[in-house]
Protein backbone atom coordinates (compact mmCIF):
# COMPACT_ATOMS: atom_id res chain seq x y z
CA UNK A 1 0.00 0.00 0.00
CA UNK A 2 1.66 3.23 -1.01
CA UNK A 3 2.01 5.72 2.18
CA UNK A 4 1.41 9.59 1.62
CA UNK A 5 2.63 11.99 4.01
CA UNK A 6 0.87 15.60 3.83
CA UNK A 7 2.65 18.71 5.78
CA UNK A 8 -0.40 21.61 6.43
CA UNK A 9 1.13 24.51 8.19
CA UNK A 10 0.73 27.85 6.21
CA UNK A 11 -3.18 28.13 6.67
CA UNK A 12 -2.46 28.79 10.11
CA UNK A 13 -0.69 32.15 9.49
CA UNK A 14 -3.42 32.80 6.83
CA UNK A 15 -6.29 32.56 8.82
CA UNK A 16 -9.59 31.91 6.84
CA UNK A 17 -10.28 31.64 3.38
CA UNK A 18 -10.68 34.94 1.76
CA UNK A 19 -13.09 33.19 -1.03
CA UNK A 20 -15.99 30.87 -0.84
CA UNK A 21 -14.47 28.96 -3.47
CA UNK A 22 -11.22 28.12 -3.15
CA UNK A 23 -8.83 25.21 -4.74
CA UNK A 24 -8.62 21.59 -2.76
CA UNK A 25 -5.32 21.67 -0.35
CA UNK A 26 -5.48 25.90 -0.31
CA UNK A 27 -3.42 27.01 2.98
CA UNK A 28 -6.22 28.24 4.63
CA UNK A 29 -8.83 27.58 7.07
CA UNK A 30 -12.63 26.76 6.59
CA UNK A 31 -13.38 28.06 10.17
CA UNK A 32 -11.70 29.77 13.27
CA UNK A 33 -12.94 30.53 16.19
CA UNK A 34 -11.47 32.75 19.40
CA UNK A 35 -8.16 32.46 17.79
CA UNK A 36 -5.69 35.51 16.71
CA UNK A 37 -3.96 34.70 13.20
CA UNK A 38 -0.46 36.54 14.33
CA UNK A 39 2.76 36.74 12.52
CA UNK A 40 3.72 33.40 14.39
CA UNK A 41 0.60 32.02 13.19
CA UNK A 42 -2.41 30.85 15.87
CA UNK A 43 -2.71 32.84 19.35
CA UNK A 44 -5.23 33.91 21.82
CA UNK A 45 -7.03 37.22 21.03
CA UNK A 46 -7.13 40.26 22.78
CA UNK A 47 -9.84 40.00 25.68
CA UNK A 48 -12.52 42.97 25.31
CA UNK A 49 -13.17 43.94 28.83
CA UNK A 50 -16.63 46.45 29.74
CA UNK A 51 -13.92 47.05 33.52
CA UNK A 52 -17.07 48.03 34.81
CA UNK A 53 -17.86 45.86 38.11
CA UNK A 54 -19.66 48.54 40.05
CA UNK A 55 -23.36 49.20 40.24
CA UNK A 56 -22.64 52.82 38.80
CA UNK A 57 -24.49 52.53 35.63
CA UNK A 58 -22.56 49.94 35.16
CA UNK A 59 -25.21 48.60 31.73
CA UNK A 60 -24.01 51.24 29.91
CA UNK A 61 -21.42 48.94 28.61
CA UNK A 62 -23.61 45.86 28.34
CA UNK A 63 -27.06 46.56 27.67
CA UNK A 64 -26.53 47.01 23.25
CA UNK A 65 -28.94 48.75 21.60
CA UNK A 66 -27.02 48.13 18.53
CA UNK A 67 -24.73 50.06 17.39
CA UNK A 68 -24.83 52.09 21.12
CA UNK A 69 -22.95 52.76 23.10
CA UNK A 70 -20.30 54.10 22.26
CA UNK A 71 -16.70 55.15 23.64
CA UNK A 72 -14.37 57.77 22.18
CA UNK A 73 -11.07 58.21 23.11
CA UNK A 74 -10.81 62.44 22.13
CA UNK A 75 -7.70 64.27 22.82
CA UNK A 76 -9.24 66.07 26.07
CA UNK A 77 -10.46 62.32 27.71
CA UNK A 78 -13.18 59.20 26.80
CA UNK A 79 -16.51 59.60 26.77
CA UNK A 80 -19.35 57.39 26.68
CA UNK A 81 -22.54 57.74 24.39
CA UNK A 82 -25.71 55.81 24.27
CA UNK A 83 -28.58 57.32 22.15
CA UNK A 84 -29.76 60.06 24.85
CA UNK A 85 -26.65 61.30 26.94
CA UNK A 86 -23.00 61.81 26.72
CA UNK A 87 -21.12 61.21 29.52
CA UNK A 88 -16.79 61.40 30.04
CA UNK A 89 -15.67 58.01 31.02
CA UNK A 90 -12.80 57.27 33.90
CA UNK A 91 -12.38 53.59 34.23
CA UNK A 92 -9.66 54.09 37.55
CA UNK A 93 -12.48 55.72 39.98
CA UNK A 94 -15.16 54.67 41.67
CA UNK A 95 -18.17 55.97 39.87
CA UNK A 96 -16.45 56.19 36.04
CA UNK A 97 -19.15 57.69 34.41
CA UNK A 98 -19.93 61.62 34.75
CA UNK A 99 -22.55 63.11 32.76
CA UNK A 100 -21.99 65.65 30.32
CA UNK A 101 -25.04 65.77 28.25
CA UNK A 102 -28.72 65.17 27.90
CA UNK A 103 -31.37 65.60 25.38
CA UNK A 104 -29.55 63.88 22.55
CA UNK A 105 -31.50 61.71 19.78
CA UNK A 106 -30.32 59.16 17.36
CA UNK A 107 -33.65 58.31 14.94
CA UNK A 108 -31.09 57.14 12.57
CA UNK A 109 -29.01 54.88 14.79
CA UNK A 110 -25.77 56.01 13.80
CA UNK A 111 -22.32 56.57 15.97
CA UNK A 112 -20.96 59.47 16.48
CA UNK A 113 -17.93 61.25 14.19
CA UNK A 114 -16.28 63.52 15.78
CA UNK A 115 -14.05 66.54 14.52
CA UNK A 116 -11.45 66.73 17.47
CA UNK A 117 -9.77 70.43 17.40
CA UNK A 118 -8.62 70.06 20.97
CA UNK A 119 -10.75 72.17 23.36
CA UNK A 120 -13.17 73.13 20.52
CA UNK A 121 -15.03 69.67 19.18
CA UNK A 122 -17.47 69.02 16.71
CA UNK A 123 -20.17 65.73 17.69
CA UNK A 124 -22.71 64.33 14.62
CA UNK A 125 -24.18 61.41 14.62
CA UNK A 126 -26.63 62.50 11.84
CA UNK A 127 -29.76 63.11 14.05
CA UNK A 128 -27.62 65.33 16.54
CA UNK A 129 -24.94 67.92 16.71
CA UNK A 130 -22.81 68.31 19.62
CA UNK A 131 -20.44 71.44 19.81
CA UNK A 132 -18.35 71.70 22.62
CA UNK A 133 -16.94 75.30 22.99
CA UNK A 134 -13.43 76.51 23.59
CA UNK A 135 -14.50 77.68 27.20
CA UNK A 136 -15.36 73.92 27.97
CA UNK A 137 -19.41 74.19 27.49
CA UNK A 138 -21.27 71.16 26.29
CA UNK A 139 -24.26 72.12 23.79
CA UNK A 140 -26.51 70.59 21.52
CA UNK A 141 -26.39 72.32 18.36
CA UNK A 142 -29.21 73.29 16.03
CA UNK A 143 -27.66 73.27 12.99
CA UNK A 144 -29.52 74.25 9.75
CA UNK A 145 -28.39 71.30 8.01
CA UNK A 146 -26.89 68.35 9.85
CA UNK A 147 -24.17 66.83 8.33
CA UNK A 148 -24.00 62.95 8.58
CA UNK A 149 -20.03 62.81 9.24
CA UNK A 150 -17.44 64.93 10.24
CA UNK A 151 -13.60 64.98 10.49
CA UNK A 152 -10.42 67.11 11.16
CA UNK A 153 -8.22 67.67 8.19
CA UNK A 154 -5.05 69.28 9.55
CA UNK A 155 -7.13 72.41 11.25
CA UNK A 156 -10.38 72.09 8.66
CA UNK A 157 -13.31 70.97 9.60
CA UNK A 158 -14.66 69.10 7.05
CA UNK A 159 -18.46 68.01 6.54
CA UNK A 160 -20.43 65.80 4.32
CA UNK A 161 -23.77 64.43 3.12
CA UNK A 162 -26.15 66.77 4.52
CA UNK A 163 -29.52 64.76 5.21
CA UNK A 164 -32.09 66.10 2.66
CA UNK A 165 -31.76 64.97 -0.89
CA UNK A 166 -30.48 68.41 -2.15
CA UNK A 167 -27.53 68.87 -0.10
CA UNK A 168 -26.65 64.99 0.25
CA UNK A 169 -24.18 64.42 -2.00
CA UNK A 170 -22.17 67.70 -0.94
CA UNK A 171 -18.94 67.90 0.86
CA UNK A 172 -18.23 71.37 2.93
CA UNK A 173 -15.24 72.53 4.39
CA UNK A 174 -14.50 75.41 6.90
CA UNK A 175 -11.45 77.78 6.98
CA UNK A 176 -8.00 76.62 8.34
CA UNK A 177 -8.32 77.13 11.89
CA UNK A 178 -11.87 78.95 11.46
CA UNK A 179 -14.62 76.90 12.06
CA UNK A 180 -18.16 78.93 12.00
CA UNK A 181 -20.76 76.20 12.22
CA UNK A 182 -23.15 78.84 11.42
CA UNK A 183 -22.12 79.66 8.09
CA UNK A 184 -20.41 76.21 7.26
CA UNK A 185 -23.97 74.16 8.24
CA UNK A 186 -25.97 76.90 6.50
CA UNK A 187 -27.79 76.40 3.31
CA UNK A 188 -24.58 78.23 1.79
CA UNK A 189 -22.47 75.48 3.06
CA UNK A 190 -19.42 77.25 3.76
CA UNK A 191 -19.43 80.07 1.55
CA UNK A 192 -20.20 83.85 2.56
CA UNK A 193 -19.69 86.81 1.50
CA UNK A 194 -19.15 88.08 4.77
CA UNK A 195 -17.01 84.76 5.61
CA UNK A 196 -13.41 85.78 5.74
CA UNK A 197 -12.34 81.78 4.68
CA UNK A 198 -14.51 82.42 2.01
CA UNK A 199 -12.71 85.15 0.79
CA UNK A 200 -9.35 83.77 0.75
CA UNK A 201 -11.09 80.74 -0.63
CA UNK A 202 -9.84 78.08 2.42
CA UNK A 203 -13.78 77.11 2.80
CA UNK A 204 -16.27 75.88 0.68
CA UNK A 205 -18.03 73.15 -0.62
CA UNK A 206 -18.45 70.22 -3.89
CA UNK A 207 -20.96 68.18 -4.93
CA UNK A 208 -19.52 64.89 -5.87
CA UNK A 209 -19.54 63.40 -8.85
CA UNK A 210 -21.38 60.04 -7.88
CA UNK A 211 -24.64 59.62 -6.95
CA UNK A 212 -26.15 59.20 -3.23
CA UNK A 213 -25.49 59.50 0.52
CA UNK A 214 -22.41 60.91 1.38
CA UNK A 215 -21.48 58.46 4.35
CA UNK A 216 -17.99 58.56 6.16
CA UNK A 217 -15.33 61.39 5.45
CA UNK A 218 -11.75 60.05 7.23
CA UNK A 219 -8.39 61.63 7.13
CA UNK A 220 -5.68 58.83 5.37
CA UNK A 221 -2.28 60.43 4.78
CA UNK A 222 -2.39 63.80 2.69
CA UNK A 223 -6.23 62.41 1.88
CA UNK A 224 -9.57 62.83 2.95
CA UNK A 225 -11.01 59.57 1.86
CA UNK A 226 -15.34 60.51 1.33
CA UNK A 227 -16.88 57.46 1.35
CA UNK A 228 -20.51 57.53 -0.52
CA UNK A 229 -23.51 54.79 -1.47
CA UNK A 230 -22.31 54.98 -4.68
CA UNK A 231 -18.96 55.90 -4.77
CA UNK A 232 -15.88 56.62 -3.46
CA UNK A 233 -13.15 60.00 -3.58
CA UNK A 234 -10.20 61.29 -1.97
CA UNK A 235 -9.94 64.98 -1.76
CA UNK A 236 -6.36 66.78 -0.86
CA UNK A 237 -5.43 70.72 -0.44
CA UNK A 238 -4.00 72.33 -3.19
CA UNK A 239 -2.12 75.78 -3.65
CA UNK A 240 -2.61 76.42 -7.46
CA UNK A 241 -4.50 78.26 -8.88
CA UNK A 242 -5.58 79.41 -5.28
CA UNK A 243 -5.53 77.81 -1.38
CA UNK A 244 -8.47 74.69 -2.04
CA UNK A 245 -9.19 71.14 -2.31
CA UNK A 246 -8.46 69.09 -5.27
CA UNK A 247 -10.38 65.73 -5.89
CA UNK A 248 -9.34 62.36 -7.08
CA UNK A 249 -12.38 59.69 -8.00
CA UNK A 250 -11.35 56.88 -6.71
CA UNK A 251 -14.17 54.17 -7.15
CA UNK A 252 -17.44 53.69 -8.79
CA UNK A 253 -18.88 51.53 -6.10
CA UNK A 254 -19.91 52.51 -2.76
CA UNK A 255 -19.87 51.21 1.09
CA UNK A 256 -22.09 49.07 2.97
CA UNK A 257 -23.38 51.60 5.54
CA UNK A 258 -21.66 54.43 7.80
CA UNK A 259 -19.77 52.65 10.11
CA UNK A 260 -17.70 50.40 8.39
CA UNK A 261 -14.92 52.19 7.96
CA UNK A 262 -12.34 51.87 10.24
CA UNK A 263 -8.67 53.05 10.53
CA UNK A 264 -7.01 56.36 11.25
CA UNK A 265 -4.67 58.65 8.92
CA UNK A 266 -1.95 55.49 8.58
CA UNK A 267 -4.77 53.11 6.68
CA UNK A 268 -8.45 52.27 6.56
CA UNK A 269 -10.22 48.59 6.18
CA UNK A 270 -13.97 48.76 4.67
CA UNK A 271 -17.08 46.83 3.59
CA UNK A 272 -18.74 47.84 0.44
CA UNK A 273 -22.24 47.46 -0.62
CA UNK A 274 -21.82 43.43 -1.86
CA UNK A 275 -20.07 42.52 1.72
CA UNK A 276 -16.36 42.39 0.42
CA UNK A 277 -13.88 43.53 2.56
CA UNK A 278 -11.00 46.35 1.43
CA UNK A 279 -7.94 47.90 2.45
CA UNK A 280 -6.28 51.41 1.23
CA UNK A 281 -3.09 52.66 2.25
CA UNK A 282 -1.86 56.37 2.31
CA UNK A 283 -1.03 55.55 -1.55
CA UNK A 284 -4.18 55.38 -2.09
CA UNK A 285 -3.35 51.38 -3.53
CA UNK A 286 -6.86 49.61 -2.31
CA UNK A 287 -6.84 45.44 -2.29
CA UNK A 288 -10.16 43.82 -1.92
CA UNK A 289 -9.40 41.24 0.75
CA UNK A 290 -12.51 39.23 0.39
CA UNK A 291 -14.20 36.90 2.96
CA UNK A 292 -17.91 37.96 1.80
CA UNK A 293 -18.89 34.45 3.33
CA UNK A 294 -18.48 35.40 6.75
CA UNK A 295 -18.94 39.62 6.64
CA UNK A 296 -22.65 38.93 5.11
CA UNK A 297 -23.96 36.76 7.89
CA UNK A 298 -22.97 39.84 10.46
CA UNK A 299 -26.10 42.33 9.46
CA UNK A 300 -28.47 39.12 8.39
CA UNK A 301 -31.63 39.81 10.43
CA UNK A 302 -30.96 43.71 11.27
CA UNK A 303 -30.12 45.56 8.27
CA UNK A 304 -26.72 46.72 7.37
CA UNK A 305 -25.32 48.26 10.45
CA UNK A 306 -21.52 46.81 10.43
CA UNK A 307 -19.07 48.54 12.58
CA UNK A 308 -15.71 48.37 12.09
CA UNK A 309 -12.77 49.57 14.80
CA UNK A 310 -9.17 49.68 14.97
CA UNK A 311 -7.27 48.75 18.01
CA UNK A 312 -4.18 51.23 17.47
CA UNK A 313 -1.81 49.22 19.08
CA UNK A 314 -2.24 46.04 17.78
CA UNK A 315 -3.51 47.64 14.76
CA UNK A 316 -6.42 44.65 14.23
CA UNK A 317 -9.60 45.19 12.80
CA UNK A 318 -12.59 44.53 14.73
CA UNK A 319 -15.79 43.89 12.24
CA UNK A 320 -18.31 43.57 14.09
CA UNK A 321 -22.37 43.56 13.82
CA UNK A 322 -25.39 42.49 16.15
CA UNK A 323 -27.14 39.74 13.91
CA UNK A 324 -29.40 37.67 14.62
CA UNK A 325 -27.40 34.51 12.78
CA UNK A 326 -23.44 35.20 13.06
CA UNK A 327 -22.61 34.69 16.42
CA UNK A 328 -19.64 36.98 17.78
CA UNK A 329 -17.67 39.17 15.39
CA UNK A 330 -14.55 39.25 12.83
CA UNK A 331 -10.46 40.13 14.14
CA UNK A 332 -8.42 41.27 11.20
CA UNK A 333 -4.90 40.69 11.72
CA UNK A 334 -2.28 38.91 10.05
CA UNK A 335 -5.39 37.01 8.64
CA UNK A 336 -9.02 36.77 9.95
CA UNK A 337 -10.34 34.82 12.64
CA UNK A 338 -13.77 34.78 14.65
CA UNK A 339 -14.01 35.95 18.02
CA UNK A 340 -17.03 35.48 20.75
CA UNK A 341 -17.02 39.17 21.56
CA UNK A 342 -19.55 41.99 19.03
CA UNK A 343 -17.80 45.48 20.31
CA UNK A 344 -19.72 48.33 19.15
CA UNK A 345 -16.68 50.27 19.97
CA UNK A 346 -13.11 49.79 21.41
CA UNK A 347 -10.21 51.97 22.72
CA UNK A 348 -6.81 51.40 24.97
CA UNK A 349 -6.64 52.26 28.02
CA UNK A 350 -3.07 53.91 28.15
CA UNK A 351 -1.20 54.89 30.99
CA UNK A 352 2.15 56.02 31.77
CA UNK A 353 3.38 52.56 32.00
CA UNK A 354 1.71 50.72 29.25
CA UNK A 355 -0.93 50.85 26.34
CA UNK A 356 -3.89 49.42 28.91
CA UNK A 357 -6.20 46.98 28.31
CA UNK A 358 -8.57 46.77 25.60
CA UNK A 359 -12.19 47.53 26.32
CA UNK A 360 -15.71 48.58 25.12
CA UNK A 361 -19.56 47.73 25.37
CA UNK A 362 -19.99 44.53 23.91
CA UNK A 363 -22.07 41.32 23.21
CA UNK A 364 -20.88 38.08 23.55
CA UNK A 365 -21.86 35.31 21.64
CA UNK A 366 -21.22 31.68 22.14
CA UNK A 367 -18.48 30.14 24.70
CA UNK A 368 -14.94 30.70 24.41
CA UNK A 369 -13.82 27.20 23.49
CA UNK A 370 -11.10 27.87 20.62
CA UNK A 371 -11.37 25.68 17.32
CA UNK A 372 -9.89 25.83 13.74
CA UNK A 373 -11.43 23.96 10.90
CA UNK A 374 -8.37 23.71 7.40
CA UNK A 375 -9.53 23.95 4.36
CA UNK A 376 -10.77 20.61 1.88
CA UNK A 377 -7.42 18.75 0.91
CA UNK A 378 -7.14 15.30 -0.87
CA UNK A 379 -3.40 15.13 -0.76
CA UNK A 380 -3.22 16.16 -4.31
CA UNK A 381 -4.37 12.24 -4.72
CA UNK A 382 -8.02 11.65 -6.16
CA UNK A 383 -8.45 8.01 -4.84
CA UNK A 384 -9.69 6.93 -1.55
CA UNK A 385 -7.04 7.11 1.18
CA UNK A 386 -7.06 5.59 4.72
CA UNK A 387 -5.62 8.30 7.21
CA UNK A 388 -4.70 6.38 9.87
CA UNK A 389 -2.66 9.04 12.29
CA UNK A 390 -2.04 12.68 12.60
CA UNK A 391 0.62 14.52 13.84
CA UNK A 392 -0.14 17.77 15.12
CA UNK A 393 1.74 20.82 17.08
CA UNK A 394 0.42 22.29 20.13
CA UNK A 395 1.65 23.75 23.11
CA UNK A 396 -1.88 23.35 25.38
CA UNK A 397 -3.20 20.52 27.52
CA UNK A 398 -6.64 18.83 26.90
CA UNK A 399 -6.61 19.51 23.14
CA UNK A 400 -9.14 17.68 20.68
CA UNK A 401 -9.21 16.82 16.92
CA UNK A 402 -11.54 15.36 14.46
CA UNK A 403 -11.53 14.64 10.85
CA UNK A 404 -14.34 16.18 8.67
CA UNK A 405 -14.90 12.93 5.68
CA UNK A 406 -16.21 11.96 2.69
CA UNK A 407 -15.96 9.15 -0.11
CA UNK A 408 -17.55 11.05 -3.25
CA UNK A 409 -16.98 15.05 -4.05
CA UNK A 410 -20.87 15.41 -4.05
CA UNK A 411 -21.20 14.01 -0.73
CA UNK A 412 -21.57 16.15 2.63
CA UNK A 413 -18.84 15.71 4.86
CA UNK A 414 -18.87 13.55 7.89
CA UNK A 415 -17.70 14.07 11.17
CA UNK A 416 -15.89 11.55 13.60
CA UNK A 417 -16.19 12.04 17.20
CA UNK A 418 -13.51 14.55 18.56
CA UNK A 419 -10.39 12.55 20.29
CA UNK A 420 -7.42 13.58 22.67
CA UNK A 421 -3.97 14.78 21.18
CA UNK A 422 -1.23 13.30 23.14
CA UNK A 423 1.36 15.21 25.24
CA UNK A 424 3.35 13.91 21.75
CA UNK A 425 0.64 15.57 19.38
CA UNK A 426 -0.58 12.22 17.98
CA UNK A 427 -3.72 11.10 17.29
CA UNK A 428 -5.42 8.04 15.19
CA UNK A 429 -8.18 8.82 13.48
CA UNK A 430 -8.65 5.48 11.54
CA UNK A 431 -10.82 6.97 8.77
CA UNK A 432 -11.10 6.50 5.13
CA UNK A 433 -11.80 9.28 2.55
CA UNK A 434 -11.45 10.90 -0.52
CA UNK A 435 -11.10 14.36 0.59
CA UNK A 436 -10.37 15.92 4.60
CA UNK A 437 -10.31 18.97 6.56
CA UNK A 438 -9.23 18.37 9.96
CA UNK A 439 -10.82 19.80 13.09
CA UNK A 440 -8.81 20.85 16.17
CA UNK A 441 -10.39 22.42 19.04
CA UNK A 442 -8.92 23.34 22.85
CA UNK A 443 -10.02 23.99 26.09
CA UNK A 444 -10.43 27.02 27.81
CA UNK A 445 -7.59 27.86 30.00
Amino acid sequence: MREFSFRWQEGLFKGLRPNAVMPKNSPYLYDAYNVRVGSFGLERPTPISTLITGTDVGKKFTDISWPMPQIIRTSIGVFAADNAELRSFDPTIASPFVVVLTGLSNTLSYQYDVADFGLYQFWTNGSTCILRSDAGVWSVYAATLKPYTVCNYRGQLVAGGFGSTTYKNIVAWSGIGEVDPAILFSTSLGVATTDYSTQKNTSGNRRMDWSGQVLTVKPLGKYVIIYGENGITAMAGVEEPAPTFGFINLKDFGILNRGVVGGDEKGHVFVDKDDWLWSVDTELNFKRLGYKEYIAPLHTGIGPKIIVSLDPYLRDYYIAGASTVSLGSLLLADGLSKIPWTPTSIIRENTYTSVGSLFGPRLIYGDYIPYVVTEIFDMQNRTIKFLPSLAIGHESTNVYAAVDYKYKSSEVFRTTSYKTISKEGLVSPQISGIEFRLRIKGAIV
